[in-house]
Formats: structure tokens, sequence, C-alpha cells
């Protein structure tokens, strides 16, 4: 699979996992640009798979007030998703500088809990997670 399509089947994982909270609308509101914005942004240089992690950020921290009731909640729910945006960045920031950036779906089940833990609570994170896990090994559809 070339790495646009790797790329864009990615964010459809995780938009996927939006419906599975309840929502299908892309278009609406979204979390402040704290939880979106890249914080790691310029540091690693152009890399193959760089292109990626801004967007996967966005996704995840969409996904994260999706989570939280669309909210971003108090000040230490906020400061926990963050973190929890700042460590998935971290990671797929680190795989691409490995020269594995193809791994990074294969941590897209982890991200998925860690970002949505604080507003839907360790076993619903857990069965999120899951789901993140069968659409990637599903892989794309041919269609």
């Amino acid at each position: 699979m070339s790495a646009g399509r790797e790329d864009e089947y990615l964010l459809g994982v995780v938009r996927e996992l939006y419906k599975e909270l309840g929502y299908a609308d892309e278009e609406m509101a979204g979390p402040s640009s704290g939880w979106r914005r890249a914080s790691q942004a310029g540091l690693w240089g152009d890399r193959d798979g760089e292109e990626l992690v801004p967007r996967l950020r966005e996704a995840l921290a969409k996904l994260a007030w999706i989570a939280s009731g669309e909210s971003e909640g108090d000040e230490r729910e906020k400061q926990a998703v963050r973190a929890a945006l700042d460590g998935a960045e971290l990671v797929m920031r680190a795989e691409i500088a490995s020269n594995r950036p193809e791994r990074i779906g294969s941590h897209l089940p982890g991200f998925a809990f860690t970002v949505t833990f604080m507003g839907l609570g360790r076993d619903r994170a857990i069965e999120l997670s899951r789901r993140a896990a069968q659409l990637i090994e599903a892989g794309p559809s041919e269609n």
C-alpha cells in the first residue's frame, strides 16, 4: 500500500471510531488548537511520513473531544489529554525518525485508548481500542 493510501486509511480508522461513539458529522466543531496542534512540528526534519503526524494528531484530538462529550473538561482533564496527544505524536515521530513510518498504524489502538481514557473511562476506552485494532487488522477494503 502506498504511503498516501495508508495515511488516508489510518485517518479513516479514527473517523470510524468517531462513529463508534455516536458522532457522525465530521464538519461539526472540534477541540481547541491546544489539543490539535502538533507540539513537535519542525523539530524532526523533512522525512517520509512526516505529513501524517499533524493530520493524525488532529483526528485523535477530535476523538478525545468526542469521547469527553464534546468538551475538553476541567484543567486536569485538558492536561491529561494533551499529554496523551503529545505522547502519540512523539511515538509517531520516533517511528518516522527510525525509518519505520509503516509501523504507525500498529500504535493506533494504543493511541485511541490513551486519548479517550479520561472521557470514556477504562472499560469503554479498551473497547474502542479493540475496535481500532480490528479495523487495522482488517486493512483497507479494495473497493
